[in-house]
């Protein structure tokens, strides 16, 4: 939420996003840190406006860093003027009409988080859930084959029981292993795409993300004839 500031006797100063939509935080966070939780969450931008009354809750031991600080808030403060006869007021700040919305607030939930496509991919499968789940699983590595359990100690297998040919690692016995590959061969030339069957040198998450912006489309699957391994 931010603040738009009428009077500025309900707005709080060091708490309230009432500079343009910003906190004395995120402009000077030194300033903020030296300033006691008590009065913090209690001050006023009216009662720190008035007379530069802001500027004692600091106290007047500063360094040149906080002096910088000083300035910077001292500029910003000067730009606000306050209109006696308006209250202060909150808007929805991820609204340009500043009203609150499930759907703005669901977008501000998930502001900067970066998107997996291959979670994606595993979660809007239609495939079985318990498929999808293991699928998930897989792309962040936690499946407990032999390697994750040798690094906590645990009983394991000292080769791939497939190919008894080399450590089994997740990559190993999803694509790397020989038995694996044949099986995606078939499974692939069955689908019309046998030119997307793993490398030996492949990794999972890399090959299936290549593999969705290589699939065929909707109409070209529909001409795929049913198959059995």
């Amino acid at each position: 939420m931010i603040t738009r500031v009428g009077n500025g006797k309900s707005a709080l100063f060091w708490e309230d996003r009432w500079i343009q939509g910003m906190r004395v935080q995120d402009l000077t966070p030194g300033l903020y840190m030296r300033v006691r939780k008590k009065v913090r969450a209690a001050c006023t931008v009216f009662e720190a406006m008035l007379n530069g009354a802001w500027a004692l809750d600091i106290g007047p031991d500063i360094d040149i860093t906080l002096l910088s600080e000083v300035f910077e808030l001292w500029e910003r403060v000067m730009e606000v003027e306050l209109l006696p006869a308006v209250e202060d007021s909150t808007a929805w700040a991820w609204e340009a009409s500043g009203i609150y919305s499930a759907r703005s607030a669901y977008a501000a939930r998930f502001w900067g988080m970066e998107s997996a496509p291959f979670a994606e991919m595993a979660w809007s499968s239609k495939a079985p859930r318990q498929c999808r789940f293991f699928a998930w699983l897989a792309g962040r590595n936690r499946c407990w084959t032999s390697d994750r359990l040798a690094r906590r100690g645990l009983p394991h297998q000292a080769a791939c029981p497939f190919c008894d040919q080399e450590p089994e690692t997740l990559n190993h016995v999803l694509i790397r292993c020989v038995l694996a590959r044949v099986v995606w061969h078939q499974v692939l030339s069955a689908l019309g795409t046998p030119e997307l069957t793993p490398e030996a040198g492949d990794a999972v998450v890399e090959w299936c993300n290549a593999c969705a912006q290589r699939a065929p489309s909707k109409k070209e699957a529909k001409d795929i004839r049913p198959w059995r391994l």
